[in-house]
């Protein structure tokens, strides 16, 4: 064989080679038209998994906004020695997760030097939080303050802080949007402070 013919077939060779590694248009036609039964189960399957695992696995993971909300007092009344303040908040949440959820519960721990305030809440916004989506949910309260018990103290005068814990529809409890279970912290004596 002459050098020409040699160097002829390596170019071929070359180009052969390369070619292998492209998909055909003919060729990649041809397969899908015979396998295409075979294909669509995988995509089913695929699809049909994700499903499942959106609605069983999948948690709402919803966080609250730190800084961002407000509340206010709404009333201040005596009944049976007791100093009962009533007080609503507006507290913003997010969802991160692709599952939905909503704010279920929240418990208020009172900090005070006195064992004799208790909290009560009256009601929850139950507002369902989609991917991304950012919503203030409005909580109210009750502030039950024995005064009989205190006499040296100015009634509903005593500075202390309430804890707001919030917990999701599942029971899990939610943390601020940087992951941490802190919790919300609202002073009595300063009831148009952001929280």
């Amino acid at each position: 064989m002459s050098k020409k013919k040699r160097r002829e077939n390596r170019g071929r060779k070359k180009r052969e080679a390369k070619a292998g590694w492209l998909p055909n248009a003919k060729k990649v036609k041809k397969f899908l038209t015979a396998h295409w039964v075979a294909l669509l189960g995988i995509l089913i399957s695929v699809i049909t998994g994700f499903v499942i695992y959106y609605l069983n696995t999948a948690e709402p993971d919803i966080r609250f906004i730190h800084g961002a909300g407000r509340y206010e007092q709404i009333e201040k009344k005596y009944r049976d020695g007791k100093l009962l303040t009533y007080q609503k908040g507006m507290v913003p949440f997010k969802n991160f997760s692709i599952k939905s959820g909503y704010v279920d519960k929240v418990q208020f721990t009172p900090s005070a030097l006195t064992p004799s305030v208790a909290v009560e809440v009256l009601s929850v916004e139950k507002v369902s939080l989609g991917w991304g989506e950012q919503k203030s949910i409005e909580v109210r309260w009750v502030i039950i303050d024995d005064v009989e018990s205190e006499a040296s103290e100015v009634p509903g005068k005593r500075p202390f802080i309430l804890e707001a814990q919030f917990f999701d529809n599942k029971g899990k409890q939610i943390p601020n949007e940087s992951g941490g279970l802190d919790s919300i912290v609202l002073s009595h004596d300063d009831p148009n402070r952001n929280p």
